[in-house]
């Protein structure tokens, strides 16, 4: 059976579309996602130096429960800790893995509000304007582009969770598509 200019259209507008709210979900996704590891990174950097900081200071040192057996005990087992952390920090190189994940954070949020725009567009005007497909060209390069960069082995319970939120915050039959109401 034939079909008519419109409805071949109306398939090209939804094909689209999908091609846009998935772009936007998984942009919402991975946006939580290295938010998630950029606060755990930092975190952990910040627990090392703190770490660090204790076991080179003089003023720690020379607190008199380090004399008390249990202290001298505690005291030991903090600067063998301390001196372990100061050989696996560079192998960590968790200075680059903030840098890192802080540029795909932001840029999966500059990426994730761009795509937003194209769907708020859509579901005002109830169509995608050639501007839009134009615009969505070079956002789904960007997507392509920071796919490279993305982690080699994500971390897949976060990224459950993450797939959970963003499908109760953005359910995929409440975005506007062609023929529906």
């Amino acid at each position: 059976m034939p079909t008519s200019p419109e409805s071949g259209a109306a398939e090209s507008s939804r094909e689209h579309l999908r091609q846009i709210y998935d772009h936007y979900r998984t942009a919402s996704l991975n946006r939580k996602y290295y938010a998630c590891r950029l606060k755990k990174t930092k975190q952990w950097n910040a627990a090392i130096e703190i770490l660090q900081a204790v076991a080179n200071s003089s003023a720690v040192a020379s607190f008199a429960i380090w004399n008390h057996p249990y202290g001298k005990t505690v005291w030991g087992s903090i600067m063998a800790v301390a001196t372990l952390v100061a050989v696996v920090k560079p192998i960590l190189q968790l200075g680059k893995s903030i840098e890192r994940y802080g540029e795909l954070y932001m840029s999966y949020t500059a990426v994730f509000y761009d795509l937003k725009d194209f769907v708020e567009e859509a579901a005002v005007s109830k169509s995608v304007s050639e501007e839009t497909l134009k615009d969505f060209k070079a956002v789904h390069k960007k997507v392509k582009d920071l796919s490279i960069r993305d982690d080699i082995s994500p971390s897949v319970k976060l990224l459950r969770r993450f797939q959970k939120e963003v499908n109760a915050e953005i359910p995929p039959g409440s975005l506007w598509m062609p023929g529906r109401p």
